[in-house]
């Protein structure tokens, strides 16, 4: 297996790609543009859920390299672990939370999304953003970083189980504790339903994708081994009818009650499987790659981004080129450029002098 994972950075980019496209649409809603909405909730609310698929490949990497550096030193360096998280995700993280909290306190560019309080910075500070229907503490443009404390609340324990259990056993027990708690909280939540607790803990397990990540650890675990299943995922019968399920999941409509986000998990850390071992022109060519590279920036400029660009084009009158209808070219290739764009400086100018600190863990 080669020290980088290819392919990965392929799904990476269709997943970031996808979530642009779909917050361009949503946030072109907010500001007044009826249509927007609508396509916003028809290109998310399908059974391919891009999000989801990061946490997936999330799961699958952290666990793969923290079980190939179990098998080579016999444990799991927890103070090397963090930091090498906390180089690669906190800088760019309070870096935008700083400008947000200007630009949006300070100036009148975000008027039409409010600003942030001091409840808000405690909430993002501490990755609480799961927890937030406790207090309801106004997030601006950074809605999107529910995922993050997603991400780094899953870090705090995964590291230390692996270090002392078994992952198969680990993996399966996540699972299925997720399920029952998360199917379950809905039950009590309708039985007390004027419980507020119980509401913010029913709507913090809804967004806590664990069993997600953990499914992606099993595929880690799966082709670390080189288990049979890894062959058989390789074989042409399986294989691309996983792509066509895949790629029609964009559009299909389809909800499986109680496990629809693990089944959706199966699917994508079978392709995860198939990629790392036979990465495809598609998905290991250059630009793709670097797409992927720089996903996260992608992901985190889009929210506070796409706003101001909206913002300077009405005040040019140019918004009437993209007011309705499925298609807004202007709008959606003027913030994927200017995004990508930014993404790029970001990753080669910014992050990759905490990268190079990473790299020394």
């Amino acid at each position: 297996m080669q020290k980088r994972l290819p392919g990965l950075n392929g799904l990476r980019a269709i997943a970031a790609s996808w979530i642009l496209l779909g917050h361009t649409y949503q946030i072109a809603g907010l500001v007044g543009y009826s249509e927007g909405e609508k396509i916003y909730l028809l290109l998310f609310h399908n059974w391919f859920d891009p999000v989801n698929l990061f946490f997936v490949i999330s799961g699958f990497i952290i666990t793969f390299l923290l079980l190939k550096e179990k098998a080579k030193t016999k444990t799991v360096n927890l103070k090397a672990f963090y930091l090498k998280r906390f180089f690669r995700i906190w800088p760019l993280y309070f870096l935008i939370l700083l400008i947000v909290f200007i630009l949006s306190n300070y100036t009148t560019l975000y008027s039409g999304f409010g600003g942030l309080n001091l409840s808000s910075i405690a909430i993002i500070s501490l990755f609480l953003v799961t927890l937030n229907s406790l207090w309801n503490a106004p997030l601006s443009v950074l809605p999107h970083y529910w995922s993050l404390s997603v991400e780094e609340q899953f870090y705090l324990f995964w590291p230390a189980l692996l270090k002392k259990f078994d992952i198969l056993k680990i993996c399966l027990c996540v699972i299925i504790i997720l399920i029952v708690l998360r199917n379950g909280s809905v039950y009590i939540s309708h039985i007390y339903k004027n419980s507020i607790v119980f509401l913010g803990f029913n709507s913090y397990l809804a967004a806590s994708k664990f069993s997600s990540m953990a499914i992606g650890g099993l595929g880690a675990c799966f082709t670390l081994q080189k288990r049979t299943i890894c062959k058989d995922l390789q074989k042409k019968i399986i294989k691309y009818p996983l792509w066509i399920l895949f790629f029609m999941s964009f559009l299909i409509k389809l909800y499986i009650p109680y496990i629809n986000s693990e089944v959706q998990s199966i699917l994508f850390v079978m392709l995860i499987m198939i990629v790392v071992q036979s990465p495809t022109m598609l998905l290991d060519n250059k630009f793709v790659d670097l797409t992927g590279r720089i996903s996260y920036g992608i992901y985190m400029y889009q929210w506070p981004i796409i706003p101001l660009i909206i913002l300077v084009l009405k005040s040019l009158h140019i918004d009437l080129y993209f007011s309705g209808g499925y298609f807004v070219p202007l709008l959606l290739l003027l913030c994927y450029f200017i995004v990508f764009a930014l993404s790029y400086v970001s990753y080669f100018y910014f992050e990759s002098i905490f990268l190079r600190l990473k790299s020394r863990f």
